[in-house]
């Protein structure tokens, strides 16, 4: 009743008293926990009543802008089946309809069902990765309840450029999001740890790498210029060969740089960084004074003389 007076006096008075009844009636729905129709047990029974399989997990809500019930189920259908679905069923009169579904990846979690605009819809919420060794991508997914439309946030991830900064290249679905939607998208896009950028400190020797490619950008010869950092070098992937001089110990990374740490002065250094992971540094052996390595198709020898460094490509 009280809807159909606001309907009436709106269109009189204008859209704001619209917008201040929607914010009073989530209000209230939040204080009174009413958008949440049955609890985990009701909507499993009523879940297993239209979805066969293995149900891991429901999620009942009402959405007040039109008085919709749904479940949201996630569900192995099949024993056999490697992935789980989402289901979406909705109430039609007493009974449930099947409204949408998709087949989830293996690595998906962070799943929300929340009224992102306030405005009496619920989104369903849910995070996919796919990752591999070198690359992949994460993708916030954000499906409106009413309209079944889809919504991405999509982050491309590559770490096998080591000259650039790493910082992931976002792309919405669809491009002409509404402004107010997509806000809310990054918000919570951000309080899942993605949409963040990176700031670059030469002087912090995680930035050590990126560093080394600044100075001598992806020389295979040459002299070389070193940035020295105080401590053992912090790169984070795993020592693939250790070799040791009386002076400096040599430290090739799996698809990293090598690194030589100065023993004596507590100090390390990038020796050499190829512009690829792939090319990571190979069979270290001492040569003298010089520590030998192959890296892609080259064989290179790295010199420290001083404060500087040498490559030779032999």
């Amino acid at each position: 009743m009280l809807d159909f007076i606001v309907s009436i006096f709106s269109g009189k008075i204008g859209s704001w008293i619209s917008s201040i009844w929607v914010s009073i009636r989530y209000i209230w729905n939040s204080i009174f926990n009413l958008s949440i129709p049955y609890s985990k047990k009701e909507a499993l029974e009523y879940a297993y009543g239209i979805v066969s399989g293995q149900i891991n997990e429901v999620w009942s809500f009402r959405n007040f802008v039109d008085g919709r019930v749904y479940i949201l189920v996630k569900v192995k259908e099949v024993k056999e089946d490697y992935f789980e679905k989402l289901v979406l069923i909705k109430r039609v009169g007493d009974s449930f309809i099947r409204e949408w579904e998709t087949e989830l990846i293996i690595y998906t979690s962070d799943f929300e069902v929340k009224d992102l605009l306030k405005n009496g819809v619920h989104f369903i919420l849910f995070i996919e990765n796919s990752f591999g060794s070198g690359a992949g991508t994460k993708t916030l997914f954000a499906l409106d309840s009413k309209s079944l439309v889809t919504y991405q946030i999509i982050e491309r991830h590559d770490w096998s450029d080591l000259t650039r900064a790493y910082s992931p290249e976002p792309e919405l679905r669809p491009k002409n999001i509404d402004l107010k939607l997509s806000k809310r998208l990054e918000e919570f896009a951000k309080s899942k740890e993605m949409l963040r950028s990176k700031r670059v400190d030469f002087d912090n020797p995680d930035n050590a790498i990126l560093n080394w490619h600044r100075l001598n950008g992806s020389i295979t010869s040459g002299e070389v210029e070193l940035y020295f950092y105080s401590g053992r070098p912090t790169y984070g992937s795993s020592p693939t060969e250790v070799v040791h001089s009386d002076d400096i110990e040599w430290i090739g990374y799996f698809k990293g740089p090598i690194c030589g740490y100065l023993k004596k002065r507590n100090e390390h250094f990038v020796a050499y960084s190829p512009g690829w992971t792939y090319d990571w540094p190979k069979h270290l052996k001492l040569k003298g004074t010089r520590i030998q390595f192959t890296s892609g198709n080259h064989t290179l020898r790295f010199e420290l003389k001083g404060g500087k460094g040498k490559l030779y490509n032999i």
